[in-house]
């Protein structure tokens, strides 16, 4: 999982995996911090995981598709899935991914079948269109709704999700928050 300064929102995508109905001790994830000077190296220090957690910093941003290769030769697995920050994968994400593999030995998985757009953050840079979009879908949650309503002004707003929430699999991560981009 390659990141940049997507902190807190590449612990969204960690709890997701946290919550995986797949056996996690079989599991290592690798993040490659590539040169964030937010909270994202904090990640690796104070927190367990029931997976294996392997960070690595890299002192000078190199991009995206470098930090993913880095990633690929730290990897001890015999399987990948690539993973950003806020992607929040639902529970049988891995264990589908791996039954796949299990039928189909030489399978090369990609892409993404459908997509669900959904507000985990509420960045201040936000288009007004994105903001009034977000509003819309916000405001059939009252507590979410109170939530961005009373820290949308602070200069670094956080995120309205927690680990509970996804750990939970909370209802505000269902189909009611939020809208297709992508058909299936």
């Amino acid at each position: 999982m390659p990141t940049h300064n997507r902190y807190p929102l590449n612990l969204l995508t960690l709890y997701s995996l946290e919550a995986q109905t797949y056996d996690l001790s079989k599991v290592e994830v690798i993040m490659i911090d590539d040169a964030s000077d937010d909270e994202t190296p904090g990640i690796a220090s104070g927190r367990s995981f029931p997976f294996e957690f392997r960070y690595y910093r890299m002192t000078r941003n190199i991009g995206r598709p470098r930090a993913r290769n880095m990633g690929i030769h730290a990897s001890r697995g015999q399987h990948l899935i690539f993973l950003d920050a806020e992607i929040i994968v639902p529970p049988e994400f891995i264990e589908a991914h791996m039954s796949l593999h299990r039928e189909h030995s030489r399978l090369i998985a990609g892409g993404l079948f459908a997509v669900r757009k959904s507000y985990t953050w509420l960045d201040p840079q936000l288009s007004p269109g994105q903001l009034l979009q977000a509003e819309e879908l916000l405001v059939r949650h009252p507590d979410l709704h109170g939530k961005w309503l009373r820290t949308r002004m602070l200069p670094d707003p956080p995120a309205l999700f927690e680990r509970e929430d996804i750990l939970e699999g909370s209802k505000y991560l269902r189909h009611d928050l939020g809208h297709r981009l992508h058909d299936e």
